[in-house]
Formats: structure tokens, sequence, C-alpha cells
């Protein structure tokens, strides 16, 4: 259960909106400062295992004691409403929960299965404000 939730995360299927847009947007300011433009000589692979070093990195710098901790209410109150109202994912929620420390951040597959999906979702609202602006 644990599993497919964090794919359904992953693919940005559910977003929990725990990070800002400033958070999401950070990996790729730091690539852009680090390498600059990633060159089509890269191969996909290389291009991949940048990109999630950097996601991870950023996740780590962004994990302070104080943001870990509005981090995890956040969850904890997602986790709530969604036991209230039945979303089918509630219970996977739960558990991601109970994996994570209480009080000191460690990295871990949630999170950033959670950080990529919301990144994910971000560029496809991205996609529809400019098709939307198009059409005008």
């Amino acid at each position: 259960m644990v599993d497919e939730f964090e794919e359904a995360l992953f693919q940005g299927d559910v977003n929990l909106e725990l990070f800002s847009d400033e958070e999401l947007t950070r990996p790729f300011q730091t690539i852009q400062e680090e390498y600059g433009n990633l060159t089509i000589s890269e191969s996909v692979e290389e291009k991949q295992r940048v990109l999630f070093e950097t996601i991870q990195q950023s996740i780590d710098q962004i994990m302070n004691p104080e943001r870990y901790r509005q981090f995890r209410e956040d969850i904890e109150a997602t986790a709530n409403a969604w036991i209230k109202t039945g979303q089918e994912w509630s219970a996977a929620l739960r558990a991601e929960l109970d994996y994570l420390d209480e009080t000191q951040y460690e990295p871990n597959s949630f999170i950033l299965m959670a950080f990529v999906g919301q990144l994910y979702g971000l560029g496809n609202k991205h996609k529809i404000s400019r098709k939307k602006k198009k059409r005008k």
C-alpha cells in the first residue's frame, strides 16, 4: 500500500502541497548555478542522476528543524482530514507519518516522492496556464 502511494505521489496523482513554489524551484536554480545548462551531450541517465541528487540536496537543505516540524504537522493535519473524508490514501499517509522520525529530519523516499510529484504537478499547472493564455 505504501509503495503504491509513493508511486502515485511520484506520478503527481496525489498532491499534498507540502512544499512552496520557491522550495520546488530551488533544485533548478542550483543546477543552473553549478552546471549551467545541461548539454545535449549528457545522457538522459546522467541528467536524471544530477536532477535527483540536486533535488535530494535541496530537500536536505530545506528541512531545518523548524521546517521539518511544520512539514510533519502539515502531514498529520492532512492525514486526519483524509481519514474523516474517507480519502483512499488516508491509511498510507498515516503509515508514512509513522515512518518519519518525530523530531529530526532524515531523508526518505516518501519525502522525495512528495517533492517530485508536487514538482510534476507544478509543471502541469504552468502548461495549462500557458495554453489558456494562448487561446485568448
